[in-house]
């Protein structure tokens, strides 16, 4: 704008000077025209200075649409509110219907917002939304008229105060205050219309330019129900404060001043008050949730339970102990916000009787026990944003030049201080955010690999196709008519049995379902247990943590990341023991580390998501050191929170090299969708012990059986021998005894298939080639049916040995039905040697 006024001055310059070539003075014309020529620099100039303000606007309109746009790119908008509003636009601007959605229909079935607040002023925005009717719009369209309260903000400290130095400071401190921009964080909600509005009104009062006034304020008593008590409460201050002994005679005279122009506005504060609850009566609330329609539980400490806000003051008065009781409920967290409202004006509203009002407005906050209505983050706060910043002025209409102009540098100073701390794009809002001082939720604004497939996924939904899904996902296919999400949960028995009826109807509507695993919900696990039992349902793409389910589809399902391949630092798993580490040798530059003499238990879990069926390659990056042969840790991969293992890998300090990465591997099939699955490491405490990654890998996405690799050892097999400390099986030729059976188990069940299985050994003294060590058999049905029996001697040990003087012995067999009671077992022990067994490895082979 400013290079654009620059551009335009040079242009008249030029042009004055062609005139003068011919005789024509630009200057003397204006003379002749009897306009002074100092007026005319003063009008142009003061244009200019005036046009200046669109520059911080614009400023704090693209940055917030940039950063409200990733925030909700990288989902963490919602359905509530984001994504009701945009479907609510939508269904009206497409399909004819009065600002439709689906996200209420199980409380209100009519699915109008106008149920739930009387918002006409969401019709205006109409010819904006169809620009791009989007959700990223409604950010957009947010963030710009937010933005844009500062312009007659501007204006109105000009006009009050004469000073255009004021306007500017005050009109940024307005762009800079934390309840602004923590308004503008939260999705999308008709009260960023409140400042503008306000403003403007205030404006066209002071200016006695009543047109303009009314058609503020009939915008304004458009916002909903709960804006006209603000447009109400300064209609009284202002009326107290003009002379109304005047008012008679002139509503006589009919003559609008401010007088009867504030009698007019409270009449139609009434009038809009009684039309917002007759239009609201409409639409029929189902009576099992009237409590949740009527939000009674923001006032639970406060037992309030009325109809109308405007009933709470007398409530108030006829309870005092309770009204004490909810007024101190987290009282310094309300202090705290009271703080963060005032102090970026250096506390200047509390020299303003508007002040009194203001806090009129706040005290329904005040006594609630919800924390979004007194904290920095929710759009509560726009209700008085506009009576703080009128109070401010007025204040420093009282005052002097010098006293304005040292307060104008306060205001600077504590503006900047604040918005640094508070602002949700300030990195030192951080501490804040997790003290739960701030209402901003916990977003990662980080575009990962994650995002991404999420955003694949959902690109494979049709546009017209109907689908279910989750708060944080709705916002992003709530431009449709046949989007739903799930709903609120409830402890209460009837409302929770009728939302459970409610979503298995959401189901059956629905071609598409998509979850995320992340959030950890009631709903989650019903729709899922739903659609798994209905068999409707197939799983047909899915990532990390989340996965899309499409009716009637049966066949493969697809992980949406190259090479059908994805990685897990262990520093985004979840750590029971132990701590993150700088490892620059490893992948990903940060490691999870359990140290030697650390208690045995499970150090590393998670990350809780889907697996459809299909076939799995889990792969773990370790190194260990300071360790022996013995058992050091387990590799397991788990579902249902760990209530039942998939796959399992021991791991004993002869099968890795010290201080070397190494990749520990188990395969899997699973015949049906897996949910809450983890790749835990439980540690012995054997072993420093460092994890770097870990890397899931599907290898088809189906699979006829189920299957996984497994180990077993001393926790898994039978033996007729001894354990020694470090975890090994032993059977002693120094003891004498005579047995037949030295291990035996682990009795399991085996789908049909290729199989190998590996028997880890090691034998002392070392064997002569020819003599016969052991008898490795597996057999089935408790051993009445040998499917494999092979004798060992000296010469298999000798040429399977390693460094570490353990040796492999590999059996393979098939199996092409499926048995039972299945024994991997060592008989017939030579008397000769010290025989030890660390574990057995069953794998599939093929």
């Amino acid at each position: 704008m400013l290079i654009i006024l620059l551009k335009l001055s040079r242009n008249m310059v030029a042009w004055n000077f062609e005139m003068e070539k011919f005789g024509i003075k630009f200057w003397e014309k204006l003379n002749i025209l009897r306009i002074p020529k100092v007026k005319i620099v003063d009008y142009v100039r003061g244009k200019w200075l005036d046009a200046l303000i669109f520059i911080p606007i614009s400023l704090y309109a693209v940055i917030f649409s940039h950063y409200t746009i990733l925030k909700h790119y990288t989902f963490n908008s919602y359905a509530w509110d984001l994504g009701i509003f945009n479907q609510a636009l939508y269904t009206t601007l497409y399909h004819g219907k009065l600002l439709f959605s689906t996200a209420e229909l199980f409380m209100q079935p009519s699915g109008s917002y106008l149920a739930t607040h009387f918002s006409p002023i969401l019709f205006t925005l109409l010819p904006f939304y169809a620009l791009y009717p989007s959700a990223e719009n409604l950010l957009v369209i947010k963030s710009s008229v937010l933005a844009l309260g500062a312009l007659p903000l501007y204006f109105l400290v000009k006009e009050t105060l004469k000073s255009r130095k004021a306007a500017f400071i005050l009109a940024i401190a307005y762009l800079l205050h934390p309840a602004i921009q923590g308004s503008n964080w939260f999705d999308f909600q008709q009260q960023i219309f409140l400042p503008i509005l306000m403003f403007s009104s205030s404006y066209f009062m002071i200016k006695e330019r009543w047109r303009a006034y009314f058609a503020t304020t009939v915008l304004s008593l458009m916002i909903s129900e709960h804006a006209t008590l603000v447009v109400l409460a300064l209609s009284i201050y202002y009326l107290l404060t003009s002379n109304v002994r005047r008012i008679p005679s002139l509503i006589k005279a009919l003559k609008i001043t401010r007088e009867t122009a504030m009698v007019l506005t409270l009449l139609m504060c009434f009038i809009s008050l009684f039309v917002a609850e007759y239009v609201k009566g409409l639409f029929p609330i189902q009576p099992e949730f009237m409590d949740v329609y009527k939000a009674t539980d923001v006032y639970k400490v406060l037992g309030f339970k009325g109809e109308s806000l405007i009933s709470l003051p007398i409530y108030l008065l006829l309870n005092p102990d309770k009204s004490l009781n909810a007024l101190l409920y987290d009282y310094h967290i309300k202090l705290i916000y009271i703080v963060f409202l005032f102090a970026p004006l250096a506390f200047l509203p509390f020299g303003s009787k508007i002040t009194i009002f203001t806090f009129a407005l706040l005290l329904p906050f005040l006594v609630s026990n919800y924390s979004a209505y007194y904290k920095i983050g929710a759009h509560y706060p726009l209700y008085v944003i506009a009576p703080i910043f009128l109070a401010a002025i007025e204040a420093l209409s009282n005052r002097t030049k010098r006293d304005i102009d040292n307060m104008l540098k306060i205001i600077m100073i504590t503006s900047l201080i604040f918005i640094v701390s508070i602002s949700p794009i300030s990195p030192a809002s951080s501490p804040l955010i997790k003290a739960k001082i701030l209402w901003y939720p916990t977003s990662n604004l980080v575009i990962s690999g994650e995002i991404e497939a999420m955003h694949k996924m959902l690109d494979l939904i049709p546009r017209n196709a109907s689908i279910l899904t989750q708060n944080h996902i709705f916002p992003h296919v709530s431009s449709r008519i046949n989007a739903y999400v799930l709903p609120i949960y409830t402890e209460v028995p009837e409302q929770k049995r009728k939302l459970e009826n409610y979503v298995r109807d959401l189901i059956n509507r629905s071609e598409y379902i998509f979850l995320d695993i992340r959030q950890k919900s009631y709903w989650i696990q019903f729709v899922f247990n739903e659609i798994l039992n209905n068999g409707t349902f197939g799983p047909y793409k899915f990532t990390k943590s989340a996965i899309l389910f499409k009716r009637d589809y049966f066949g493969p399902s697809q992980l949406i990341y190259a090479g059908n391949e994805t990685t897990f630092p262990a520093e985004n798993l979840y750590l029971n023991f132990g701590k993150i580490l700088r490892d620059e040798s490893s992948e990903s530059g940060n490691v999870a580390f359990c140290p030697k003499g650390s208690r045995k238990g499970i150090f590393l879990y998670g990350p809780y998501i889907f697996l459809p069926n299909g076939v799995y390659n889990v792969t773990w990056t370790i190194k260990a050191n300071g360790h022996s042969e013995e058992y050091l840790a387990a590799f397991e991969v788990s579902e249902g929170f760990g209530e039942k293992c998939i796959a399992r890998r021991d791991l004993y300090g002869f099968d890795i090299e010290p201080n070397v990465w190494n990749n520990i591997t188990v395969s899997f099939a699973v015949s049906k969708t897996k949910v809450y699955v983890e790749f835990r490491v439980y540690s012995t405490g054997a072993a420093d012990i460092y994890v770097d990654r870990v890397i899931l890998k599907q290898v088809s996405g189906e699979a006829e059986n189920e299957f996984a690799t497994r180990t077993f050892n001393y926790r898994d097999l039978k033996v007729n021998g001894k354990i020694t400390g470090e975890g090994f099986l032993l059977y002693s030729a120094e003891s004498g005894e005579n047995i037949w059976s030295f291990w035996y188990g682990p009795y399991i069940s085996l789908p049909p298939g290729k199989y190998r299985v590996t028997f880890n050994l090691r034998v002392e003294p070392t064997p002569e080639m020819e003599d016969r060590v052991i008898r490795l058999e597996v057999v089935k049905n408790h051993g009445a049916d040998i499917i494999l029996s092979v004798d060992v001697n000296g010469r298999n040990i000798t040429e399977n040995i390693s460094a570490s003087k353990w040796c492999e012995i590999k059996l393979e067999f098939d199996v092409e039905t499926l048995i039972e009671e299945v024994e991997f077992r060592g008989v017939d022990p030579s008397r000769k040697y010290n025989i030890y067994l660390a574990y057995v490895l069953l794998e599939k082979n093929g």
